[in-house]
Parts: structure tokens; sequence; C-alpha cells
């Protein structure tokens, strides 16, 4: 039968591939076809973009119909032949091996969605792998012009936590190896503004429920506690937690090593530093408006390169 080598660098690229497409980053994809070097590096990809939004579906929430492997190639290659596109050896073996598959496939079972099933797998290898150029795409995709995309990174761990040899704390330690480099300060800035900003809410969200409480001549209940209105800052980070709490390897003998490790690490220390600092001059300073009846003031923002998050609102 057909046979072909597929390098390294190439087998990076079609798990690349594969979630440029899943979170329909046609721009990054079409780069990536670049460096593929399935088109010329001069190629102007705004064309290409449009034409892959316009045929390929949602691959997670498509129908089988619309996710038949069949069909999305007989869409992409009306695409191929309007653009210089040269498909290497490897690569053809590769879609004709995954038809045939897909084939047998739906012969068992007939809601098989050869993406959407692969996809935990491919979730779970970026989220773990120590190869620079799954950790580069890992980072192209959760970062993007100085913020996260806390989202994109629900979305892997929801997925990852499905495979079997998956462990998050290999996806922590890879994402915090990142977060306290050089590299990541930016991010280490927004990820500092984003939890003063959360634990903020959640003061000014108690100290309403206090406030309304003695309003009526009575302390707070159990119900009031516990079931404050979350914001999506605070909601997202819930999700967060949660699915990285239920998924494989998730131990607290695990987690105490990383807990150690980001105490001797000065940038997070910095930063916990930074954020003990400001939630606690937040929290004062809304409670002596709150008694005297002043207007509220306006958050800072983390500037660039600067550890300092979320300063203290003036009194």
């Amino acid at each position: 039968g057909m046979m072909s080598y597929v390098e390294a660098n190439q087998r990076y690229s079609i798990i690349e591939a594969v979630v440029h497409l899943v979170n329909r980053d046609f721009n990054a994809l079409a780069n990536l076809y670049k460096r593929m070097e399935f088109i010329p590096p001069d190629e102007d990809v705004e064309p290409l973009v449009m034409a892959l939004e316009n045929a390929l579906p949602d691959v997670l929430d498509a129908s089988v119909s619309e996710l038949n492997f069949k069909n999305v190639i007989n869409k992409l290659g009306g695409i191929m032949y309007e653009f210089p596109f040269s498909l290497p050896p490897y690569y053809i073996a590769i879609i004709r091996c995954l038809g045939v598959l897909e084939g047998l496939a739906l012969q068992v079972d007939d809601d098989f969605r050869i993406i959407s099933d692969a996809y935990p797998y491919i979730a779970s290898r970026l989220l773990t792998d120590p190869s620079p150029e799954l950790q580069s795409a890992l980072q192209q995709l959760l970062f993007k012009e100085g913020r996260a995309r806390w989202e994109r990174l629900l979305q892997l761990l929801e997925r990852a936590k499905e495979t079997r040899d998956y462990d998050v704390t290999d996806a922590v330690d890879k994402l915090l190896d990142y977060l306290v480099s050089p590299g990541g300060a930016v991010i280490r800035d927004q990820l500092v503004f984003d939890i003063i900003e959360g634990a903020d809410e959640l003061s000014a969200e108690a100290l309403d429920i206090l406030v309304s409480a003695l309003a009526q001549g009575a302390m707070p209940t159990q119900d009031d506690i516990t079931s404050p209105t979350q914001s999506p800052r605070l909601a997202t980070a819930s999700r967060l937690l949660t699915a990285a709490a239920s998924s494989r390897g998730f131990e607290f003998e695990k987690v105490t090593p990383l807990l150690q490790r980001l105490g001797n690490e000065p940038a997070a220390v910095q930063a916990g530093v930074d954020i003990a600092a400001a939630v606690s001059e937040r929290a004062v300073s809304r409670v002596i408006r709150t008694v005297f009846a002043l207007p509220g003031a306006a958050p800072s923002r983390p500037g660039p390169g600067h550890e300092k998050a979320g300063a203290a609102a003036d009194v």
C-alpha cells in the first residue's frame, strides 16, 4: 500500500491546522499553509481566508453530513484549484488514508465525526507536549495582542480531559513556564489585572449584600452569601477551575509542588504582592466610599512591561 514518512515539524503543523480549523482562525490557517509550503510565501492570504470561511463548517458542532470528510475535501478542492496550492506527497497520502478510515468508521457508527472525535487527543497534545513548535502554537492560540483568551483555554481543558493519557498538571506546568518567563510579562500583567478585577468584583458583591441586609435591620442569610450574581470574569474563572479539577491527573499531591515552585519565582512573588496590595486598598477604598457616600473612581490598568497592576482607586 501507500507509505509516506511525516517529519516531526510536519506532524506538529497538522496538529496546528486542526486547532486553527476548530477555532475558525482561518487567517492563522492560511499563514500556516505558507509555513508548510502549500502556497507561495508572497501570496495574498485575504482571498483565501474568505474562501475558507465560506467553505468550511463549524467542525465541532457541524452535523455528520456537513462534516463528512469527503464533502469537506470536495469544498477544499475548489479552493485549491482557485489558489496556487502545491500539496506534498505525504499530505495527499494522509488525506486518502483519512478518507478510507472515515468510510470504515461510518459503517460502524453513523454519527462518527473524524475531527470532533480526534480533537480531545489534539487538545491534550497541545497542552502538554514540550516541543517548541506546539508550545509556540499554544501561546499563539491562547494569547493575542497582550490579552489572554480564556475561553479557548477552557475549551482545550474540557476536550483534553476526554483522553486517557492526559495529565492536567503537565498542562498547568507548561502554562506556568510561559507566564513566569520574560516573554510572558505582558500576559502576566494582564492576568494580574484580571485577578484583581475578579477579586474586586467579588468584594463589591459581598459589600452590596451586607449593606442591603443591614438596611433591612438584619444580617445576611446563607442564601445571600452563597448565591451572588457572578460577573462574566468570575464565571469564566470558576469554569476554568472546575475543568482543571475534574481532569485526569488532578491530585493535590501534584499541585503542591507547582505552588511551591511559584513561591520561588520572583515574578510570581511580585505578582502576588501586587494583587494583595491592590485588592486590600480597593476594599478599604470601597468601604470608605460606601460609608461616606462618595463617588467611585475608575480602576487603573497595568501598563506595558509593568508588573504593578490594578492600582488602588483614589478615595
